[in-house]
């Protein structure tokens, strides 16, 4: 008896475990920004993007997103990553709900 309640609670726990497995992977793609276009750039710290993108030539500001310092840009993901990272930044998909405003 003992040995089927085993049983029954390690399927609960392989069930809950998938089950978390597949929440997170469907997260993560719906919180990667597209490889190209608008990508909304969230500090994680105080400064501001708007810093240490403002000169670059291979990213176009065009507006201001919801959360606390992040600005929308359309740019490349690949090219912008690793800079973000640097300064402390996240790379999300510019949604609608995110953004504030266009220039």
């Amino acid at each position: 008896m003992s040995e089927s309640i085993n049983r029954s609670e390690t399927s609960v726990v392989a069930l809950a475990l998938q089950s978390i497995a597949v929440v997170a992977g469907v997260a993560v793609l719906a919180l990667s920004p597209p490889a190209s276009g608008p990508i909304l750039v969230v500090p994680l710290g105080s400064a501001s993007p708007l810093i240490w993108l403002g000169h670059r030539d291979d990213v176009r500001i065009v507006g201001l997103g919801r959360l606390a310092g992040s600005i929308m840009v359309l740019g490349e993901r690949d090219r912008l990553l690793p800079v973000a990272l640097r300064h402390g930044a996240i790379l999300l998909p510019a949604l609608p709900d995110l953004c504030e405003q266009r220039r």
